[in-house]
């Protein structure tokens, strides 16, 4: 028997002729009419496939099978009998047009398995369907993430790159620290150096007004004492100056006024044991708390307030 799926779309898989082929060898085993035959399947595109069975008591078993969806041939044998049938646009001569219950319920399950087959091939297209969807979407997913792993490693480059700059930026710095630590210690050893020259000339001027102080403390005093009176005139007070020893002393006096800082000076010459008084007519007017001062050589520098 051979049979040529008239109904099945072009490009599954033959397994379904072979499933077909086997449904209907069941359906011919329960009429038990058949001891022995070869159904074989042919599919445009696709190898043929055989079965050969054994069973039943007659030698007749297909000529009932009218107008089913497949190209079938029967070989039989034991008769040597060949009977087809297929689908209503084969040739006439090919097909049976007898009818009976047994045949008009085996096409009635036939057509169940072929509308079944069917079924399952949509099932298995569908799932094709979203199985292809489901890999697109997981291409699209991929790419996107394919995407945001280039950014990461961009920024990552980026941020590599801000890294270096920062190290390079960090040793120039150091660079400049170092420097400038090395101009401190070396301005710090100057200073050194320099505070060691100031402290020299410190003690040399220290031993100097040492020296000097020595000096004037040998000096004598000079002889002149110094009294006040009123002036007879109402303007001030009058100096009066008197030459203890018997020396022609040569005095440079000056005097301050504390309150307007006016400074005077004046040269006098007193002669020994005399007096010499000094006052309006002379040109100054002392005041109380005016500095007086007489120096000449020889003799230690005098200083005087007036009361």
């Amino acid at each position: 028997m051979t049979l040529t799926d008239g109904m099945l779309t072009k490009g599954q898989h033959p397994a379904f002729s072979k499933a077909a082929a086997q449904v209907l060898l069941g359906l011919l085993k329960r009429e038990g009419r058949c001891r022995q035959h070869r159904v074989a399947m042919r599919r445009p595109g696709f190898l043929d496939t055989a079965i050969s069975t054994k069973w039943g008591k007659s030698d007749t078993c297909a000529k009932s099978m009218t107008r089913i969806p497949l190209y079938c041939q029967l070989d039989t044998p034991s008769t040597n009998r060949y009977t087809s049938f297929g689908p209503p646009h084969l040739p006439k001569e090919s097909m049976h047009s007898e009818s009976s219950p047994t045949a008009q319920r085996t096409s009635v399950v036939l057509w169940g398995v072929l509308a079944a087959l069917a079924i399952a091939s949509i099932i298995l297209a569908a799932l094709y369907y979203q199985a292809t969807r489901d890999l697109e979407a997981q291409k699209i997913t991929v790419a996107a993430l394919q995407l945001e792993i280039a950014k990461e490693v961009a920024r990552s480059a980026e941020l590599k790159s801000d890294l270096n700059s920062s190290r390079t930026d960090a040793q120039t710095l150091a660079a400049k620290s170092a420097q400038l630590s090395s101009e401190v210690n070396s301005k710090e050893q100057a200073l050194a150096v320099e505070r060691e020259n100031v402290e020299a000339e410190k003690s040399k001027a220290e031993s100097a007004q040492m020296a000097l102080d020595q000096e004037k403390s040998r000096l004598p005093v000079l002889p002149v004492r110094i009294e006040m009176r009123r002036s007879a005139m109402g303007r001030g007070l009058v100096a009066i100056f008197t030459n203890t020893s018997a020396l022609q002393l040569s005095v440079v006096m000056g005097t301050l006024n504390p309150t307007t800082k006016a400074v005077s000076r004046k040269s006098i010459q007193i002669a020994p044991g005399a007096k010499l008084e000094i006052g309006y007519l002379e040109g100054i007017q002392f005041a109380s708390g005016d500095e007086i001062r007489m120096h000449t050589a020889g003799f230690e520098e005098t200083h005087y307030t007036v009361p």
